[in-house]
């Protein structure tokens, strides 16, 4: 017996009020985009706006952040970030004669032993306008017995903590930000909508009470 199955891959029409809500969104965001991209609003304005102070970042396997700490480490050697603290992972501090030494900002580029997305490495960011933290997370096979194919996956983590070293650390900051620019400005631009909409709301009831009042005179 042979079966035929039909997979249906169309998304579900939206109604036109979700149409015209959603081009309200995207007219908001190219407007931001538009003025970030001219330099008349940043990001940090956006921040503060928002009363963002800090910002956490996780990247797995497959969405290494490699660009982003090629910059740091370009921005250590050029004296505008201090890397004021760094550890090593646990095994390797204790199994590769490490102890006594720290790692550099060339050393956030870490290796897992997995695949796919699995077993690293991952890295968890953390940005404010006082320190930048990276935790660059990687795994390691330990096997449970020579007889046996068996393994398991044990985490190891290297921290790297850089602080500003200019006085002007806002120019630096907005520089470090660019990397995740597209995250924020959808923040930002769903405050904005959110705000739009509550007017929209909100004058709309207030026109609809006022003809009400009219009518009842």
């Amino acid at each position: 017996m042979r079966y035929r199955y039909i997979f249906d891959a169309t998304e579900p029409k939206k109604s036109q009020s979700d149409v015209m809500l959603d081009k309200v969104w995207q007219k908001i965001r190219e407007n931001i985009r538009s003025k970030y991209e001219s330099g008349t609003l940043a990001l940090t304005q956006m921040c503060q706006e928002l009363g963002d102070t800090q910002f956490e970042y996780y990247h797995d396997r497959l969405n290494g952040p490699y660009n982003f700490l090629d910059d740091l480490a370009k921005k250590t050697e050029e004296g505008t970030l201090t890397l004021v603290d760094s550890s090593w992972g646990d095994r390797e501090l204790k199994e590769e004669n490490l102890e006594g030494t720290c790692p550099t900002a060339n050393d956030m580029h870490v290796h897992g032993c997995g695949f796919n997305n699995y077993g690293g490495p991952t890295y968890d960011i953390t940005l404010s306008a006082d320190e930048i933290v990276v935790k660059a997370n990687s795994a390691y096979q330990k096997f449970d017995g020579w007889d046996t194919i068996d393994c398991s996956f044990h985490w190891q983590t290297r921290t790297f903590v850089f602080k500003y070293a200019i006085a002007d650390s806002a120019a630096v900051y907005e520089a470090i930000l660019s990397h995740y620019a597209d995250e924020i400005i959808k923040k930002y631009t769903d405050a904005k909508y959110r705000t739009a909409f509550d007017q929209l709301v909100d004058n709309l009831a207030e026109s609809i009470i006022g003809n009400l009042n009219n009518i009842v005179k």
